[in-house]
């Protein structure tokens, strides 16, 4: 649930530490309030499990694409 004043649409968030942790946990709430994500981390297994995860929980039906 996103509060309304939490709104993040139309804006891009950097998450650095995206593939675990905190930095997952914050990334998780930043794209339920609407922001696009740019994630960042040392472990590219790590991250690529969570963008796996943001393809089928979050962006679903979106395009989406990995760098």
């Amino acid at each position: 649930m996103t509060l309304p004043s939490f709104d993040l649409s139309g804006r891009i968030a950097v998450v650095s530490g995206a593939a675990r942790g905190l930095g997952k946990a914050m990334s998780i709430g930043i794209a339920e309030a609407g922001a696009d994500l740019v994630l960042v981390d040392r472990d590219e297994k790590g991250l690529q499990e969570t963008f796996d995860w943001y393809n089928i929980n979050v962006f679903s039906g979106q395009e989406v694409s990995a760098v």
